[in-house]
């Protein structure tokens, strides 16, 4: 029999035995630890998702259809304009809660209203009108001018945002790994107190990440316009309760776009039913035009690219 050389002996002494090797961290030690990860996974997970938010346009300039957009989508958009047609007398309640042109449009008309106008030229009801050839291609157009002006982010942008979920999942994995090594006792957590910290830091991580994955098509520059438009406007905030009968079209489509339908409901509460506007829904701004599929969806831009 031969003997084992000194080569054979070292290559035996370099097995490492995976069940043997712990991390000879205390609990508290470790909760420190996680704590400054989740700290530092936190500031980079934000600083990636405001990089990727934020619009490559300016705030400056913009109108009343395109802030209902912002704020609201189509819909919100849609209503807005055919409220300036009912104020001015060129759009009525018909039969069956249907709509329907009653005049001329004046000249330099914005293209959604004019596209509703010509919607109405027989009798439709409200989701018709939306839903109306003409009436989607001008919102189509309203879309891509409105991300091209970086004030909405495209589908590809908000998915480059969500990566700004990672460090707050990756962190969550540590510390469940520990977890794991303490459940099957090749660590030592701690004491209970040590232990239920732990457990809530991973579970707070866990929901701090699934928010990040939440991103609106509205860019940080969109919402910048928004803020500053309704500072502006501050007097048009139906929670100021604003004498709506003293007010012209253009403030009433001003208001409308910047706080939602809610003014229409007060001051004209049959053509806000026609719309489907209801007090439940007064004080919501739902983007639920969906400009790909042509259809009415609870889903917004979302789908496009």
């Amino acid at each position: 029999m031969g003997t084992r050389g000194p080569a054979a002996a070292d290559e035996g002494a370099r097995v490492v035995h995976t069940d043997d090797v712990r991390w000879d961290i205390s609990g508290d030690r470790f909760l420190v630890i996680y704590v400054v990860v989740l700290a530092a996974a936190a500031l980079a997970g934000l600083a990636w998702r405001r990089w990727a938010t934020t619009g490559s346009g300016t705030d400056d300039g913009t109108d009343r259809i395109e802030l209902a957009f912002l704020n609201g989508g189509g819909l919100l958009a849609c209503q807005v304009g055919l409220a300036m047609l009912r104020r001015t007398g060129l759009a009525e309640p018909a039969e069956l809660s249907t709509l329907v042109a009653t005049g001329r449009l004046r000249s330099g008309t914005d293209p959604l209203t004019r596209a509703l106008h010509h919607a109405l030229s027989q009798p439709r009801s409200s989701p018709e009108t939306f839903d109306d050839l003409k009436v989607r291609q001008v919102l189509t157009r309203l879309y891509r001018q409105l991300r091209h002006r970086g004030w909405l982010l495209a589908r590809r942008r908000q998915r480059l945002a969500k990566l700004g979920a990672l460090p707050m999942f990756g962190t969550a994995v540590f510390g469940l790994v520990r977890l794991g090594a303490g459940a099957l006792d090749r660590e030592s957590l701690g004491n209970p107190g040590d232990v239920a910290g732990l457990i809530l830091l991973v579970a707070g991580t866990l929901f701090a990440g699934w928010a990040l994955l939440s991103v609106s098509d509205v860019s940080r520059t969109g919402r910048r316009v928004l803020r500053r438009a309704r500072r502006t406007n501050v007097a048009l905030d139906p929670r100021r309760r604003a004498a709506w009968a003293e007010r012209d079209v253009d403030e009433l489509a001003l208001a409308m776009a910047l706080f939602g339908s809610s003014p229409l409901l007060d001051v004209d509460p049959e053509f806000a039913s026609v719309l489907g506007i209801r007090k439940d829904s007064r004080s919501r701004s739902p983007r639920d035009f969906d400009t790909r599929n042509a259809t009415w969806l609870a889903y917004g831009t979302d789908s496009l690219p």
